[in-house]
């Protein structure tokens, strides 16, 4: 048998592979030529676009699905799913093109993962719509990374026609990346940043302040009072919602920065007084218990004591507050307390008189009188050792306090006043004076029977009289209101003269007699000068007695003509007359306390009858101390005025 030849017969498999493989890249080579053509020409057929026909319009993921996005990254919760949105616009023309589009992740070590793809029949001038779902990020990725939508051409160089990229971050929701004590899924509900511990930077961490002081972990100062969260949370002890957190009335900033005070205690010195107050109302310095240094807390002057914690002298009189209160027992919100004159401070300091007492020795006279006017020892009762005590030598007979024989005739006061001679200086001015009250006797007597003996003045003399220019201005000068009180004051006494001379002449008769018998004696008038007399319409007040009557009216007696004012029935004393006469016949001047005690009428009447005398500028009211001194004008004490003035 003939063997058959192992030429080209023999290799024919190899080379049908080879013609095969030939035949397939003419084809792909002329298929590739006729679609390059056909795009040229417009027709349909194969993968017609090219790459820079294809434009992506619009991508990303839904916003439902969006936990969080950050300037250009979203996050996305790991294990809820995900949509992922691309839109892609092809170039106007006829033909059509096989395309895939894919969506793929790329996390931060460059790790890459197709998530989906999805093959595409594009045609020219059409918008085209790829959604791709991502159901679970647990075949993908968590954390950091970049998802890329790509579309390529389906040919064999998978040329790539658009793509996209987005950054992620996709989160797990119970953990806490950052330790600050919040989970992902809280710190994205509050806003704070979940790879921040302490997002606002206030020194306290998210978590603290989302879980346990209900601070804001976004400012860092959440009450605003000057202090940030973490320090009033570490430092201070304060709260950081509470811009007060004591409730004294200072921020806890101020307390802090400005005043040097506890901001968690309401009275950081202990004095009795909230911080706020020392500083907004007493001006006293918060974190010292006794500003002025006086020896008394802060708090007990402003409750207790009334006086000012900030001078340890209130009331200026040269003793410190507790000096006072616990030493001498004076007051120390009246520079005078006993009100003779003299400024507690020197009583103490000076002339060692006791500043709780008007008047120290006893004699009669206030210290300050005796220091002031008439230059005696305030703490010797006889200053000149004559056996009288100087507020009897200088009130009661007019001698001097100082000289223990004021005439000089070789006889001391005392024995002259207990001889009962006077002394010669009362002799030598006892004319003078006499003529003086003659004169206004006379002339206070004139006015007030005027109309007696003024009917016979011819009217050219009393029209001169008037016209005459000295007499106008003596009119200007006095008014008549004055006059007149000066008139009813001279009635009055003239009606108490009256009445002890009715008594003294009832007494005389019979040693026994009343006030009855002595208004008897007085021809019917009281003898108080009250019960008895006259009203202003020249009725008989007898017939209702007021509470001072003496006694009923007697029978037989009458009423005098009262026709005639200036000899008719003694009209009663008003109150301001009464207050007058009490006055005068007391030196001119008596404490408002006495007033009450010698009228024996209520505080509330006397007090009434003084304010109007004062506005009519009968009296002088001088405050003295806790009390008032009276005084007839002209008569004010030199003890009542400013005890240091001119010194």
């Amino acid at each position: 048998m003939r063997e058959q030849p192992n030429g080209p017969i023999g290799s024919t498999p190899i080379v049908a592979t080879v013609l095969i493989v030939v035949l397939v890249v003419g084809a792909a080579a002329a298929g590739a030529e006729a679609v390059a053509g056909s795009a040229a020409a417009g027709e349909t057929g194969g993968a017609s676009l090219a790459a820079g026909e294809l434009t992506v319009t619009e991508s990303g993921f839904d916003d439902a699905n969006v936990a969080l996005r950050r300037g250009d990254t979203d996050y996305l919760w790991y294990d809820e799913p995900a949509r992922f949105t691309l839109v892609v616009e092809t170039g106007r023309g006829d033909g059509e093109g096989h395309y895939e589009a894919c969506l793929r992740s790329t996390t931060e070590d460059g790790t890459t993962r197709s998530i989906e793809c999805e093959s595409l029949l594009l045609s020219g001038g059409t918008t085209t719509e790829i959604a791709f779902r991502i159901d679970s990020w647990a075949d993908v990725a968590a954390g950091a990374q970049t998802i890329e939508a790509v579309v390529t051409a389906d040919t064999l160089d998978a040329a790539v026609a658009a793509n996209v990229s987005h950054e992620v971050v996709v989160l797990r929701k119970g953990t806490d990346p950052d330790g600050d004590g919040a989970a992902n899924r809280r710190e994205v509900a509050a806003g704070t940043d979940f790879s921040a511990p302490d997002t606002d930077g206030d020194g306290l961490a998210d978590g603290l302040e989302l879980d346990t002081y209900g601070s804001d972990p976004l400012v860092a100062d959440t009450d605003g009072d000057g202090l940030t969260d973490g320090r009033e949370a570490h430092e201070t002890r304060t709260e950081p919602t509470a811009s007060d957190t004591d409730g004294d009335g200072l921020a806890d900033g101020e307390e802090v920065a400005a005043h040097g005070t506890d901001p968690s205690r309401l009275d950081t010195d202990g004095d009795g007084l909230q911080d706020g107050r020392e500083v907004r109302v007493h001006g006293t310095g918060p974190t010292d218990p006794d500003t002025d240094g006086d020896g008394l807390v802060d708090g007990r002057e402003a409750t207790v004591y009334d006086t000012n914690p900030t001078a340890a002298d209130t009331d200026g009189d040269g003793l410190t507050d507790t000096h006072e209160i616990h030493g001498v027992g004076t007051n120390p919100n009246a520079a005078d307390t006993d009100g003779d004159g003299l400024r507690d401070g020197r009583e103490v300091h000076e002339t060692r008189t006791d500043p709780a007492a008007a008047d120290t020795d006893g004699d009669g006279l206030s210290d300050g009188l005796e220091l002031n006017e008439y230059a005696t020892n305030p703490n010797r009762a006889d200053t000149d050792g004559d056996g009288l005590r100087d507020g009897r030598e200088a009130e009661a007979f007019g001698t001097d306090p100082l000289s223990p024989d004021t005439d000089g005739d070789g006889v001391g006061d005392a024995s002259e006043v207990d001889s009962g001679a006077l002394p010669r200086w009362v002799v030598v001015h006892a004319t003078l004076l006499s003529s003086l009250g003659v004169g206004l006797a006379v002339g206070v007597l004139a006015w007030v029977s005027r109309r007696r003996w003024l009917p016979h003045v011819p009217d050219r003399v009393r029209d001169a009289i008037r016209e005459d220019p000295a007499v106008a201005n003596l009119r200007a000068a006095v008014p008549a209101d004055r006059v007149a009180a000066v008139a009813g004051a001279v009635r009055g006494v003239g009606r108490r003269l009256r009445s002890m001379a009715a008594a003294a002449r009832a007494a005389a008769v019979d040693p026994g007699s009343t006030g009855e018998s002595a208004a008897e004696a007085d021809g019917g008038r009281a003898v108080d000068g009250d019960a008895g007399a006259s009203t202003a319409d020249g009725s008989d007040s007898t017939a209702a007695p007021s509470n001072d009557a003496v006694g009923p009216e007697r029978p037989g007696t009458a009423p005098a003509d009262a026709a005639d004012d200036a000899s008719g029935p003694i009209p009663a004393l008003t109150p301001e007359e009464r207050v007058r006469a009490v006055l005068a016949d007391n030196g001119g001047r008596l404490h408002q306390s006495e007033i009450v005690e010698r009228t024996d009428w209520s505080k509330s009447k006397v007090s009434r009858t003084l304010s109007r005398m004062d506005e009519e500028g009968d009296i002088e009211k001088t405050s003295v101390g806790r009390g008032n001194v009276i005084s007839l004008p002209g008569r004010t004490p030199e003890g009542a005025r400013s005890p240091f003035d001119g010194e």
